[in-house]
């Protein structure tokens, strides 16, 4: 059994690494994945950048991680949301109205920079691809329900999940440099997507 002191020892550098990832994911949201460094770090919890490299011995890895947390929680908050609609139809509509009826461009901008940076950070893009396989395989999920109930036709859900999934990600680049306006991105989807489901026009328009 462990004496008190190493016990207290263990828990404060628990918690000083939990500090750490808080600071970085606060850091992420604000400024993006670019701004988390271990001086930037430091500065938002109000210590040295040499008490964090004690503890974070890897920035490369601590940017995987912010991401894969802040991209998880994304999607597990889009999950519940979806998850209140009673069909299919109308899960993909609040699918698309989340994420580009505007108001998201902090987590625009951790996506973009992911890809960006996961160029050269092996421990970053590989969790983009799992971030990404895993969303792709949600939206699957939806166009998959959307079929069994007899709402929408397609024999390769996967690929439509994930030429979605691309059209997404490319008009929340958009919205950055706030090219067209949420409302205009949002509609361009709806009548993209509504013919790769074999739905009528407008079925997926706003309500």
């Amino acid at each position: 059994m462990p004496n008190s002191s190493s016990t207290r020892v263990h828990r404060s550098s628990a918690d000083r690494m939990l500090e750490i990832q808080d600071a970085a994911q606060r850091i992420a949201l604000t400024d993006g994945l670019l701004a988390v460094t271990a001086r930037s770090v430091a500065a938002e919890m109000g210590v040295t950048a040499s008490l964090v490299v004690h503890y974070e011995r890897n920035m490369e890895e601590l940017v995987a991680r912010t991401f894969d947390m802040i991209v998880t929680r994304e999607l597990d908050e889009v999950r519940a949301l979806v998850a209140k609609e009673a069909c299919p139809t109308d899960r993909v509509r609040v699918l698309l109205s989340t994420l580009l009826a505007g108001g998201r461009d902090a987590m625009a901008l951790v996506w973009v920079q992911s890809w960006g940076i996961g160029g050269r950070n092996e421990a970053l893009a590989g969790s983009v691809r799992t971030q990404m396989d895993a969303w792709e395989g949600f939206v699957a999920e939806l166009i998959e329900d959307g079929v069994k109930a007899g709402e929408f036709t397609s024999d390769n859900t996967r690929a439509v999940a994930a030429q979605m999934v691309g059209m997404i990600d490319g008009l929340n680049a958009h919205s950055l440099i706030r090219w067209h306006t949420p409302r205009d991105r949002r509609a361009l989807m709806a009548r993209s997507v509504e013919p790769l489901l074999q739905l009528t026009p407008g079925a997926l328009g706003e309500r």
